[in-house]
């Protein structure tokens, strides 16, 4: 596995083409490819929506979990922090990801 993204190929359209990128980009860490793997796929099961119907861009991480309003309600005060803390986490390793694909 020998692919990189250079700069001369054109942005993906959608995240699940960036998933793809990751996965085949040899010049990442095996955890880092991990990492945003997850994050990709934690962010499409959240959202409710696949990853190709979500564009493969910055503003598309301002979406929030289908639902999430309701299910937060009933979460004690550590229990929303940590949420907030991993939804955090997961929105940076997807910047990460949109910024190694050249977006």
């Amino acid at each position: 596995m020998t692919t990189s993204i250079t700069s001369r190929d054109p942005p993906p359209a959608n995240l699940e083409a960036v998933l793809r990128l990751i996965l085949a980009d040899a010049t990442l860490k095996r955890w880092q490819r991990y990492d945003t793997s997850s994050a990709l796929r934690t962010f499409s099961k959240e959202i409710g929506r696949p990853l190709a119907e979500l564009a493969a861009h910055p503003l598309t991480l301002m979406e929030r979990p289908a639902g999430l309003m309701p299910n937060l309600a009933n979460l004690d005060v550590e229990a929303l922090e940590r949420f907030k803390l991993h939804w955090a986490n997961t929105v940076s390793r997807i910047r990460f990801g949109l910024e190694r694909v050249g977006i």
